[in-house]
């Protein structure tokens, strides 16, 4: 994280190091929250809200992962979380998941070119073998993008999840390029193109 090589992490480089902490922490509980979940599913005492105990217990994570998890999200600063901060917190878990999968989809996959057995449907453990996530996941992704409800993806439900992880990966460019920058800028072999792994190293 010491970007600039002196030694030391300035407040910049100390914000990136916190920012992979605290992510990995989401992460850790990424098979734990699905798309289904409501707080009172984890709320122990039926307070409406989740303690660091309520939710390092639901979440299998650390009581001090739960509490920096609560402070990144506790908006109304009481330590708990409410039905909306939960709420956050779980969308942003499920859209750390199919950021997970934008490496493994990209516009040219279709249905079948995942479909092992050519059922014309997705199954959990297909798509979890497709883009190298898990089964718990794929499960989950699935729960957000299965419009008719029978656990699958069908093809159409399969295109909406691949627009909404292509418009991520266009979304994730746009913090890196400017409106004043130029091809020669990213263009690193001279050539006057743009090949993917120059676009890639860019954005």
């Amino acid at each position: 994280y010491d970007a600039n090589g002196d030694g030391m992490l300035d407040a910049q480089e100390f914000e990136d190091l916190k920012q992979q902490i605290l992510q990995q922490q989401r992460s850790n509980m990424t098979n734990n929250i699905n798309a289904d979940d409501v707080i009172s599913g984890f709320d122990k005492d039926g307070d409406g809200k989740l303690s660091a105990n309520e939710l390092a217990q639901a979440c299998n994570i650390s009581f001090q992962e739960a509490q920096n998890i609560i402070m990144q999200y506790d908006a109304n600063g009481d330590g708990l979380l409410d039905q909306q901060e939960f709420e956050e917190l779980k969308q942003q878990i499920l859209e750390q998941q199919r950021n997970n999968m934008t490496n493994n989809i990209n516009a040219n996959d279709t249905i079948q070119t995942m479909d092992a057995n050519g059922d014309g449907k997705l199954s959990a453990i297909e798509l979890a073998n497709a883009c190298n996530i898990s089964a718990a996941e794929a499960q989950n992704i699935i729960m957000q993008y299965d419009a008719n409800g029978d656990g699958m993806l069908d093809a159409q439900e399969f295109e909406d999840l691949k627009q909404q992880i292509l418009q991520q990966q266009r979304s994730n460019m746009t913090n890196n390029i400017n409106a004043d920058d130029v091809i020669s800028g990213f263009d690193k072999d001279g050539d006057g193109k743009l090949s993917a792994n120059e676009l890639a190293q860019a954005c």
